[in-house]
Protein backbone atom coordinates (compact mmCIF):
# COMPACT_ATOMS: atom_id res chain seq x y z
CA UNK A 1 0.00 0.00 0.00
CA UNK A 2 2.80 2.43 0.86
CA UNK A 3 4.55 1.80 -2.47
CA UNK A 4 1.35 2.59 -4.38
CA UNK A 5 0.86 5.82 -2.41
CA UNK A 6 4.50 6.83 -2.92
CA UNK A 7 4.14 6.33 -6.66
CA UNK A 8 1.03 8.54 -6.62
CA UNK A 9 2.95 11.20 -4.66
CA UNK A 10 5.76 11.25 -7.19
CA UNK A 11 3.20 11.43 -10.03
CA UNK A 12 1.54 14.44 -8.37
CA UNK A 13 4.92 16.08 -7.86
CA UNK A 14 5.76 15.65 -11.55
CA UNK A 15 2.38 17.14 -12.45
CA UNK A 16 3.15 20.12 -10.23
CA UNK A 17 6.60 20.53 -11.80
CA UNK A 18 5.08 20.47 -15.27
CA UNK A 19 2.49 23.08 -14.29
CA UNK A 20 5.14 25.38 -12.78
CA UNK A 21 7.37 25.00 -15.83
CA UNK A 22 4.45 26.05 -18.01
CA UNK A 23 3.71 29.00 -15.73
CA UNK A 24 7.29 30.26 -16.01
CA UNK A 25 7.33 29.80 -19.79
CA UNK A 26 4.00 31.61 -20.18
CA UNK A 27 5.13 34.45 -17.91
CA UNK A 28 8.28 34.99 -19.94
CA UNK A 29 6.40 34.69 -23.24
CA UNK A 30 3.79 37.17 -22.03
CA UNK A 31 6.51 39.61 -21.05
CA UNK A 32 8.59 39.32 -24.21
CA UNK A 33 5.68 39.05 -26.67
CA UNK A 34 3.48 41.54 -24.76
CA UNK A 35 0.60 39.03 -24.52
CA UNK A 36 -1.75 40.21 -21.80
CA UNK A 37 -4.04 37.18 -22.03
CA UNK A 38 -1.22 34.76 -21.29
CA UNK A 39 -0.17 36.77 -18.24
CA UNK A 40 -3.71 36.91 -16.89
CA UNK A 41 -4.03 33.15 -17.47
CA UNK A 42 -0.98 32.50 -15.27
CA UNK A 43 -2.40 34.64 -12.46
CA UNK A 44 -6.06 33.63 -12.57
CA UNK A 45 -5.97 29.99 -13.70
CA UNK A 46 -2.57 28.39 -13.21
CA UNK A 47 -1.74 29.78 -9.78
CA UNK A 48 -4.90 28.50 -8.05
CA UNK A 49 -4.29 25.06 -9.62
CA UNK A 50 -0.71 25.05 -8.33
CA UNK A 51 -1.81 26.12 -4.85
CA UNK A 52 -4.41 23.33 -4.69
CA UNK A 53 -1.89 20.78 -5.91
CA UNK A 54 0.70 21.95 -3.38
CA UNK A 55 -1.76 21.54 -0.51
CA UNK A 56 -2.89 18.11 -1.74
CA UNK A 57 0.70 16.86 -1.99
CA UNK A 58 1.61 18.17 1.45
CA UNK A 59 -1.48 16.59 3.03
CA UNK A 60 -0.73 13.27 1.31
CA UNK A 61 2.84 13.34 2.64
CA UNK A 62 1.67 14.02 6.19
CA UNK A 63 -0.96 11.30 5.93
CA UNK A 64 1.61 8.76 4.74
CA UNK A 65 3.95 9.59 7.59
CA UNK A 66 1.12 9.32 10.12
CA UNK A 67 -0.46 6.14 8.73
CA UNK A 68 2.52 4.08 7.62
CA UNK A 69 5.38 5.33 9.81
CA UNK A 70 7.80 4.82 6.90
CA UNK A 71 11.39 3.80 7.47
CA UNK A 72 14.65 4.73 5.75
CA UNK A 73 14.23 5.02 1.97
CA UNK A 74 10.47 5.59 2.03
CA UNK A 75 10.76 8.32 4.66
CA UNK A 76 13.53 10.01 2.68
CA UNK A 77 11.35 9.89 -0.43
CA UNK A 78 8.44 11.52 1.38
CA UNK A 79 10.70 14.21 2.85
CA UNK A 80 12.21 14.86 -0.59
CA UNK A 81 8.72 15.25 -2.07
CA UNK A 82 7.78 17.72 0.67
CA UNK A 83 10.89 19.84 0.08
CA UNK A 84 10.51 19.82 -3.70
CA UNK A 85 6.82 20.61 -3.39
CA UNK A 86 7.62 23.69 -1.31
CA UNK A 87 10.24 24.85 -3.82
CA UNK A 88 7.89 24.33 -6.76
CA UNK A 89 5.20 26.38 -5.03
CA UNK A 90 7.68 29.21 -4.53
CA UNK A 91 8.69 29.02 -8.19
CA UNK A 92 5.02 29.25 -9.15
CA UNK A 93 4.69 32.34 -6.96
CA UNK A 94 7.65 33.89 -8.76
CA UNK A 95 5.99 33.19 -12.12
CA UNK A 96 2.96 35.09 -10.83
CA UNK A 97 5.24 37.95 -9.74
CA UNK A 98 6.75 38.06 -13.23
CA UNK A 99 3.26 38.12 -14.74
CA UNK A 100 2.09 40.91 -12.45
CA UNK A 101 5.17 42.99 -13.20
CA UNK A 102 4.75 42.34 -16.92
CA UNK A 103 1.12 43.47 -16.78
CA UNK A 104 2.30 46.70 -15.17
CA UNK A 105 4.90 47.17 -17.91
CA UNK A 106 2.35 46.49 -20.67
CA UNK A 107 0.47 49.61 -19.62
CA UNK A 108 3.56 51.72 -20.32
CA UNK A 109 4.84 52.59 -23.78
CA UNK A 110 7.63 50.33 -25.01
CA UNK A 111 10.93 52.22 -25.02
CA UNK A 112 13.07 49.47 -26.54
CA UNK A 113 12.74 45.72 -26.92
CA UNK A 114 13.23 43.77 -23.69
CA UNK A 115 15.11 40.97 -25.40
Amino acid sequence: MLKKDLDLLVKQLLESASLVKGMIQKSIRGLTQREKGVLVDVIEQDEPKENELEIAIEEACIQQIACYQPQAKDLRTIMMVMKMNNDLERMGDEAVNISESALFLLEKPEVKPLI
